[in-house]
């Protein structure tokens, strides 16, 4: 692991909750820690093999300078999302924004918040059984890939299935996608929850119809439980129509609850009718 140290770059900027602090404005001190992908620099002693760290610099003090926030908390992660957007040689970042003039009646050296990002590696299963189903399929790849947070790997051809669960509905289509996002798991939802609703989905019975749904089946080896997400996908390992897409793109991924490849699990029935291209 190869990291990049830049320690406090000064910009004037005016953040703050303080209707002074948006007027007159102030210093700050932004430090970077710059992770770089594995194999990235190649020990060639060539610069394309790195991250140009007056680049870094730059675009740190651009958004200092030019953005405006309440908070500083929210200044360190425009720039975090900024570096790992800008710069495809990093696998994670840490932004450390410091307010030496804060307005604290207290004596203190500095205050500061850090924010860390870093890639993981997600798959995600996309399914359709209204209207134009493969549009909707498409359309939903291609927005996810659109977006600075997520980079689309690869995704497996599209698959008619019958439904399962609730069967008395039209048949689905489906694939799975390989991704990149430096967004943490609820924030992922919140994203693709989004692409659902611009693409049309409306709130239909558990396990129903629906123009759309974007489900996350594995986000690097993460295992996450709320009331609104679970990770794995509880019900993933137990449809083909999951496991046969995921199979063409990732055999080797690992369920972490059961601790298999995807190749290992053996499909239950038999829900696939017609391979499409």
């Amino acid at each position: 692991m190869k990291k990049i140290f830049i320690e406090k770059i000064k910009a004037y900027g005016f953040h703050g909750c303080l209707e002074e602090e948006k007027k007159s404005g102030q210093y700050f001190f932004v430090s970077l820690e710059l992770e770089l992908k594995s194999g990235f620099f190649n020990g060639d002693d060539d610069i394309s093999g790195t991250v140009n760290y007056a680049d870094a610099c730059s675009l740190a003090e651009t958004i200092v300078k030019q953005s405006r926030f309440d908070l500083i908390e929210s200044l360190a992660e425009v720039i975090a999302r900024a570096l790992l957007s800008e710069f495809p040689g990093l696998s994670g970042v840490a932004v450390t924004v410091e307010k030496p003039g804060a307005p604290v009646e207290a004596d203190f050296k500095t205050i500061g918040v850090t924010v860390s990002r870093k890639w993981h590696r997600v798959y995600l299963s996309l399914g359709s059984n209204l209207g134009d189903r493969e549009t909707k399929i498409t359309e939903a790849v291609e927005m996810i890939g659109a977006s600075p947070e997520c980079r689309v790997s690869r995704h497996s051809k599209i698959i008619e299935t019958e439904p399962w669960g609730v069967t008395d509905q039209p048949p689905f289509l489906n694939c799975a996608l390989e991704a990149s996002t430096f967004l943490e798991p609820m924030e992922l939802l919140r994203f693709l929850k989004n692409i659902e609703n611009r693409l049309g989905r409306e709130e239909s019975p558990k396990w129903g119809p629906r123009a759309i749904d974007i489900d996350i089946l594995l986000y690097d080896l993460l295992i996450y439980s709320s009331e609104e997400l679970n990770i794995p996908h509880p019900y993933m390992h137990e449809r083909e129509f999951v496991l046969t897409p995921l199979l063409e793109i990732a055999p080797h991924a690992v369920h972490p609850l059961l601790n298999r490849r995807i190749r290992e699990l053996s499909p239950i029935g038999d829900c696939v009718k017609v391979s499409r291209t």
